[in-house]
């Protein structure tokens, strides 16, 4: 993960690693409950950073609400 961090030149490098550990957090609950995860809101540029760790784990996420509040919705396999 650390070349992924490195990509985000001007975005807080903490913002960045938070955004990675809630992202993989949200993962394996979505992947041991079954259930939807909302994620905190983000940035369009870190969103898409969140859209290719899940799609990594074959998952689906969909944005949702308006900025500065956007956030991504991460759903179980089947949803």
């Amino acid at each position: 993960m650390a070349g992924v961090i490195n990509v985000f030149e001007g975005i807080d490098q903490e913002e960045v690693q938070e955004m990675v550990r809630e992202t993989e957090e949200a993962i394996q609950k979505v992947l041991s409950e079954g259930v939807e995860i909302p994620l905190a809101p983000r940035s369009p540029a870190l969103r898409r950073m969140q859209h290719r760790i899940i799609d990594g784990h074959h998952l689906a996420a969909q944005s949702s609400g308006k900025e500065p509040q956007r956030h991504l919705v991460v759903y179980p396999p089947g949803d």
